[in-house]
């Protein structure tokens, strides 16, 4: 096979040389010196040799996308015990991924275009849920669903049930009355004496608000804890 060759000239102690370069060997240089001029240090430090550590990636995350800042979309930017926002930090966290990656639909469900469904079909996302094989992501969106339908509405106070107890508790509770009676040395305070229009009904419907709230942060840590199993999943 005939190589192609490019000829050059220049001078060297006075006489002239003719230099012929395979062109192929020529470009292979150039491709070379590109390539090293593009992974020095400082260049892949500047911009980025692959486009993670660069500096204007760096700035463009922090300016325009933080990734790893996030703010639960079910919390106000006032403050919060630590003990509520680590639930609703998680499931901001779990929430965002089943909404960007998994096509959910809307009655809760993961998208056939999901790709955990497309590589669960070997099987190999199964996973073991109170004595029961089931898929991951059937898992993901009864979680999903949970925190949605259930959680965020007693969260924010609309719960359907919580409302129900709520009017009830209003209906059978207090009737405002006061009354005045001696405390010390014969100074009168001022002591409210709440009177009920059916008490027995009134604490009834407090007890099983109180047993609401409990049930439901008992499901909430049981949620957070099938959460944490199914976490390796999660990648994008």
């Amino acid at each position: 096979m005939e190589a192609k060759y490019e000829g050059k000239t220049r001078t060297k102690n006075g006489d002239n040389m003719n230099i012929l370069i395979p062109i192929d060997k020529a470009k292979n240089v150039f491709k070379r010196l590109v390539y090293n001029i593009r992974h020095s240090w400082l260049i892949e430090y500047i911009f980025g040799g692959a486009v993670v550590y660069g500096l204007i990636y760096k700035a463009k995350c922090w300016l325009f996308r933080p990734y790893t800042t996030l703010k639960p979309r079910t919390m106000g930017h006032t403050w919060a015990d630590k003990s509520a926002l680590l639930p609703h930090m998680m499931f901001e966290i779990f929430c965002k991924f089943i909404e960007e990656e998994c096509y959910v639909t809307d009655d809760y469900k993961i998208g056939e275009k999901c790709w955990i469904r497309f590589e669960g079909i070997s099987g190999k996302h199964m996973i073991t849920v109170n004595g029961k094989k089931k898929w991951v992501w059937t898992e993901m969106a009864e979680i999903y669903k949970w925190w949605k339908e259930e959680y965020v509405p007693f969260w924010n106070g609309v719960h359907p049930k919580m409302i129900a107890i709520e009017n009830d508790i209003e209906k059978y509770g207090q009737i405002k009355g006061t009354d005045w009676f001696v405390k010390v040395e014969g100074e009168k305070y001022l002591q409210f004496r709440p009177t009920y229009s059916n008490k027995k009904l009134h604490d009834k419907a407090s007890i099983r608000y109180w047993k609401m709230e409990q049930d439901m942060e008992d499901k909430l840590n049981e949620m957070m804890k099938r959460m944490v199993d199914i976490h390796q999943y999660m990648w994008t």
